[in-house]
C-alpha cells in the first residue's frame, strides 16, 4: 500500500485492509477486474457488482497479484472511487 510516499504492507496492520466504496457521491466510480491469462477486463459501475464478480473470481485457484485503488486511507479503511484488481487466470 502506497500512500504518497509512504509504503504500508497490508499484512502488518493489526485489523488487516478493509477496501470500502466512497459513498459521497461526489465522484464518478468505476471498478474492473483484470484477467492476466485470458486477456479481459471485467468493467463494473458498481461496488456490489465489482465485489460479488471478485468472490466468485477468487475460487481457491485464482490469486491476486495487485490492487490499485484511489481514495482516501484511513485506520486500515482504503475509501476508494476508483479500483482495478488483477489476477493471475
Amino acid at each position: 500500500l502506497r500512500i504518497g510516499g509512504l509504503t504500508v504492507n497490508p499484512s502488518t496492520l493489526s485489523a488487516g485492509l478493509e477496501l470500502l466504496p466512497d459513498t459521497t457521491g461526489t465522484a464518478q466510480q468505476s471498478f474492473a477486474i483484470a484477467h492476466v491469462q485470458s486477456h479481459t477486463i471485467d468493467n463494473f459501475s458498481t461496488f456490489n457488482d465489482f465485489v460479488t464478480a471478485l468472490t466468485t473470481d477468487l475460487n481457491g485457484t485464482t490469486a491476486v497479484l495487485q490492487v490499485m485503488a484511489l481514495g482516501s486511507y484511513s485506520s486500515g479503511s482504503l475509501t476508494a472511487d476508483h479500483v482495478i484488481v488483477l489476477l493471475n487466470d
